[in-house]
């Protein structure tokens, strides 16, 4: 009678083992860590599938992650040249402003100079 739990045994064993060893990757991969390789655990039918499909979400994942810092990066530095731009434009709108002043101050003393000479 010891053969169908030594059976039961070594069945739960291949089983805890490999969820073990799948429930240790999805925790490297909470974390962030993405190079987690699943393709040694020994495992079968629907515990090895599912263990594919996890390596295949890692996969996706890291790919999503890695394209979203790279693309993050990239509109950060497009941002970064549209403010250069602005705090030129700024710079020379001021300048063009000050201009402005001194052109209005000489029209002033000019139709008051001109002004006061025709009276």
């Amino acid at each position: 009678m010891t053969m169908p739990i030594d059976i039961y045994f070594l069945v739960t064993k291949m089983v805890t083992s490999s969820l073990g060893e799948l429930e240790h990757a999805v925790a490297q991969v909470g974390v962030g860590k993405w190079n987690v390789n699943l393709s040694d655990l020994k495992a079968k039918g629907e515990i090895k599938r599912l263990t594919n499909h996890f390596q295949t979400m890692i996969g996706q994942l890291k790919d999503l992650y890695t394209n979203l810092e790279l693309k993050v990066e990239q509109r950060t530095d497009e941002l970064e040249k549209g403010n250069l731009i602005l705090q030129r434009h700024k710079q020379e709108l001021e300048q063009v402003n000050i201009r402005l002043k001194e052109t209005n101050l000489y029209k002033t003393e000019f139709l008051a100079v001109m002004s006061h000479g025709l009276l």
